[in-house]
């Protein structure tokens, strides 16, 4: 026989106000323990388990089973006092106005005070500078925790206001701090046997967000002490908030200074030329960085590269590291020449390539009408053109080209007519597909087109008068004589010629 389930028992008509009246139990319990929390104070009774089982076993008077409780209301807990409550909720309220904003309360088991939160626009507007010195309460003047979040994992939580604004202070004035960036000290100059610590910099890095008054740094140059290799600085810059640190790091590092004078006068000379090397060889590696670097021959970057590379070593002498000095700066005058000539080089180039688009914009400026401004076309019709100045030159070239235009034959007569008036059309493949054409219109066009192009060069190409006079009034002359007798036939002969040209 399967066990009756829970979910049954309740069905039993016995066993239902049984459990209704243990849920209320549970109810009770669980508000009054929500309650005290709230209130900070135990103000309403809470059972434990064990004095729970005491308190049910008293009032069941022996009854072993459910169906044997004869009253289920003696098994209920006391109501809650209403009044007491609404005094609790009432002190003790879901949300608080602090600083103008309803702001939600979480209240915490044990000693633990409620706490509200900043939200994020109060924290960035720095309003937590505004809370009253007195502290934030409950209407029942329960003291509040206030919380302002400075970080997505941390917040800043106090029930201290005076202690929550100084911790806040700190902070914002600690981020002024790391968001300012330090200026570089002067160091002193190593290689100087007349070389000095610094005195002490004062500088403003910003203002305090709670009292407005000016944040002073310090700039300080102290000894190095965790100086390892030989090529460390013996003193560092460093910037503090501190007036009395810094000057207990300035002292520490003239007293340094003072037992290192001889050991510098001997390494000072050797140090500079090492630091003119290291320079020398930095100014070798950024010309690699320099357009053109890559089309250099590859035997050139070779040897850039073995100099001025990460593994390439400078000699540890003062004659060595001088010879070394001279070939570096020799190998970037090299370098700096091949590039001046690569990008002389270039910018010719570049000159060609503009005069060659401007020249075929002239020529196709001509064309470009004719054929509707088909820019393909015109380039096809101007190959053609350029072929025909080339074999036939431009007044020759232009009278073939208007002769074949204006003939009364037919499309393929001229086109063969073409091909044997100028052979070496069949040489360019773009020249010669006007020999190849089928339509007697794409002919034409390209004839026409031409024509016009090789008559602009032939204008072109004649000299312009120096200033234009008005033409002289025609005067009537006698026809010339010839000494034979009769009219002159050659002076009629090129009277007729001009005319016709005209």
């Amino acid at each position: 026989m399967q066990p009756i389930m829970d979910s049954q028992l309740r069905d039993f008509a016995p066993m239902r106000r049984l459990y209704e009246v243990m849920d209320g139990n549970l109810t009770r319990n669980r508000l009054a323990r929500q309650l005290n929390t709230r209130a900070g104070e135990a103000i309403f009774p809470v059972m434990d388990r064990a004095s729970l089982a005491v308190w049910l076993a008293n009032r069941l008077q022996g009854a072993r089973r459910g169906a044997e409780v004869q009253n289920p209301d003696a098994l209920r807990l006391p109501e809650l006092n209403e009044a007491e409550v609404a005094r609790v909720l009432s002190e003790c309220p879901d949300t608080i106005t602090v600083l103008g904003v309803e702001l939600p309360v979480e209240y915490r088991d044990g000693a633990a005070p409620p706490r509200v939160a900043l939200t994020d626009e109060m924290v960035s507007a720095n309003q937590w500078n505004g809370l009253p010195a007195s502290g934030v309460a409950t209407p029942g003047g329960r003291p509040v925790e206030v919380a302002v979040r400075i970080s997505h994992w941390n917040s800043i939580s106090e029930i201290d206001v005076p202690q929550l604004k100084a911790r806040m202070r700190d902070h914002r004035n600690q981020e002024t701090w790391d968001g300012w960036e330090k200026p570089e000290l002067a160091l002193p100059d190593m290689a100087d046997p007349a070389a000095t610590i610094p005195e002490i910099i004062e500088h403003v890095y910003g203002r305090c967000v709670v009292t407005g008054v000016e944040l002073v740094a310090y700039g300080v140059v102290r000894y190095n002490s965790g100086r390892y290799y030989s090529n460390d600085p013996y003193f560092k810059g460093e910037w503090t908030r501190d007036r009395a640190e810094a000057e207990v790091k300035r002292a520490e590092a003239v007293n340094k200074l003072e037992g290192l004078r001889k050991e510098l006068r001997e390494k000072g000379a050797v140090e500079a030329a090492k630091a003119d090397a290291q320079t020398a060889k930095s100014e070798l590696q950024d010309i690699k960085s320099r357009e053109g670097w890559w089309e250099l021959d590859s035997g050139l970057r070779q040897r850039v590269d073995e100099r001025s590379g990460y593994y390439s070593s400078i000699p540890s002498d003062l004659d060595g590291i001088q010879a070394w000095i001279i070939e570096t700066r020799a190998l970037k005058a090299e370098v700096e020449t091949a590039l001046a000539g690569l990008a002389e080089r270039k910018a010719a180039e570049e000159r060609e390539r503009l005069a060659a688009e401007e020249a075929e914009r002239r020529d196709l400026k001509v064309i470009l009408p004719i054929v509707n401004d088909d820019l393909y076309t015109a380039r096809a019709v101007l190959e053609f053109a350029q072929a025909v100045e080339v074999a036939k030159g431009a007044v020759k070239g232009a009278k073939i080209l208007r002769r074949e235009f204006e003939a009364p034959y037919g499309r393929a007569r001229r086109q063969s007519v073409l091909a044997e008036a100028i052979p070496s059309l069949r040489d360019s493949a773009d020249a010669s597909q006007i020999l190849s054409f089928g339509k007697a219109s794409t002919v034409d066009l390209y004839l026409e087109a031409a024509i016009a192009w090789l008559e602009a060069k032939v204008r072109a190409s004649q000299p312009k008068p120096a200033s234009v006079a008005k033409p002289a009034e025609p005067v009537a002359t006698a026809p010339e004589v010839s000494t034979s007798g009769g009219l002159n036939l050659g002076a009629l002969a090129n009277a007729w010629g001009s005319k016709v040209r005209r």
